[in-house]
């Protein structure tokens, strides 16, 4: 045997000699850290972190890594899995505290909470006790726990978002700071009322924010209306009036009711006070005195008045171009064009467009032009009739008891039961004394009165006497 044999099988022999105590140290010290460490349950290695294994001592849990050091005390009574609430974090609790360790096993949020949210745009909602926070992703309480609710940023405005303490709501930008102080028992979202403003209300008043959350509309009104057209209707109490776009109180808070612009006028509003009405215009002037009891549409430019039983007429300008003088007023150009029929009591007569009394109220009846004759219209005083022509004028006096309607130049009159007859001028040709007529033929005409008989002609000459 040479001594190279030898001394390549003792160089083998030691070794393996060595691999054996290596091992069986590594076993021996294996088995002494599972006994110090005393673990009744050891989790798969990887589940939820790679190279860890939960470990678990009583109702306590922790980790453990692939050499079997403790990487993670089991001081805690759960672990959620890393990456549910944020990247790299997992949840812990202890008791009823919760907060975050990393994938080093550090405590990057202290347990001192009672709920953590899952992150949402950056931040997690934490509570204690009845107050809530945010916390941001490194960790650092940004908001404190001042508040009994805080809703998500962007809701209200970008990088706001509202807080409340008790029944008081405010807002908070992304740094924590108090944009708007909580004072508010209720705000509405932007854009409702106004594309840039909020409506905020403290018991029952209610004014607007701005988008820097400055107070652009004082808390004053008890309502405020949707904005119209740069403009919105403000109450206080039963009272009514306007602010514009600005906040500015353009129409002062003084009328019991408020209508829309353009219902009556493009640019002029109804307004009331008590039983009175008129007009605003766009910037609150009263262009029409609330004088009036009612207003009618405009029409042609015109629009009818009423205060108590009389009429009269306001124009565009809010000028009363036709005086509160009669107790009714027709449509203008059903008799003719430019007129309108007036009534004062029971008589009537005619107004122009201007309010000038083309005919005085005299008559009990006026009927319709051309009805009888051409151009004429037949008209009544008491129990006598007559006709008046386009110009208004009295053409035939009103003194007949019954006129009938013209034929040939002609139309029968009567007083009581005797009658005659007037030409189209008017002129009284016979005048009222014969029972009866007879129509003309040939240009004569029988007459009779009592038993006596008789012809005239168109002149309304006896050409026979009556015998």
């Amino acid at each position: 045997m040479s001594i190279k044999y030898l001394t390549r099988n003792l160089n083998k022999t030691i070794c393996s000699y060595g691999v054996f105590l290596v091992v069986s140290f590594i076993t021996a010290l294996n088995a002494t850290a599972q006994k110090d460490q005393g673990f009744h349950k050891i989790g798969e290695f990887g589940d939820l972190h790679e190279g860890w294994a939960m470990v678990w001592k009583t109702d306590k849990v922790g980790f453990i890594d692939e050499s079997g050091l403790t990487v993670v005390k089991p001081i805690y009574h759960s672990i959620d899995g890393f990456d549910e609430y944020k990247e790299g974090w997992a949840l812990v609790r202890i008791g009823d505290k919760f907060g975050f360790i990393n994938k080093e096993g550090y405590e990057v949020v202290p347990l001192k909470y009672q709920q953590i949210a899952a992150f949402d745009d950056g931040f997690s909602l934490v509570q204690l006790g009845d107050k809530v926070g945010f916390i941001n992703k490194k960790g650092n309480e940004i908001v404190p726990l001042n508040y009994h609710s805080i809703e998500r940023f962007n809701d209200y405005q970008p990088d706001w978002a509202l807080v409340q303490i008790t029944n008081k709501s405010g807002f908070i930008d992304r740094s924590g700071r108090e944009v708007v102080k909580p004072i508010y028992n209720e705000i509405f979202s932007y854009g409702t009322h106004h594309d840039d403003w909020a409506m905020v209300k403290i018991a029952n008043k209610i004014g607007f924010l701005d988008s820097k959350g400055y107070e652009v509309v004082p808390l004053k009104y008890n309502g405020i209306w949707q904005f119209n057209d740069g403009r919105a209707v403000v109450s206080v109490g039963e009272k009514l009036g306007m602010i514009d776009d600005k906040g500015n109180e353009f129409v002062s808070v003084i009328y019991s009711e408020i209508n829309k612009y353009g219902d009556y006028r493009d640019d002029w509003a109804l307004v009331k006070i008590g039983d009175r009405i008129g007009f605003i215009n766009k910037i609150g002037e009263e262009i029409v005195p609330l004088k009036y009891y009612s207003i009618d549409k405009f029409n042609d430019g015109r629009a009818k008045v009423h205060l108590g039983n009389k009429e009269g007429f306001i124009n565009e300008k809010g000028t009363e171009i036709v005086k509160l003088l009669y107790n009714s007023i027709e449509k203008y150009n059903d008799y003719q064009e430019g007129w309108a029929k007036v009534r004062v009591g029971l008589h009537y007569g005619f107004i122009t467009e201007t309010g000038e009394e083309i005919v005085k109220p005299l008559y009990n009846v006026i009927e319709p032009f051309d009805q009888y004759r051409e151009g004429w219209s037949k008209v009544m005083i008491g129990d006598r009739y007559g006709f008046m022509d386009e110009k208004g004028k009295q053409v035939v006096p009103v003194r007949y008891s019954e006129i009938k309607r013209f034929d040939e130049g002609r139309a029968f009159v009567y007083i009581g039961k005797k009658v005659g007859f007037i030409d189209d001028f008017g002129h009284e040709v016979v005048r009222p004394k014969y029972d009866t007529i007879r129509p003309f033929k040939n240009g004569r005409a029988e007459v009779r009165l009592g038993n006596k008989v008789g012809l005239i002609n168109e002149m309304g000459k006896e050409i026979v006497p009556l015998n």
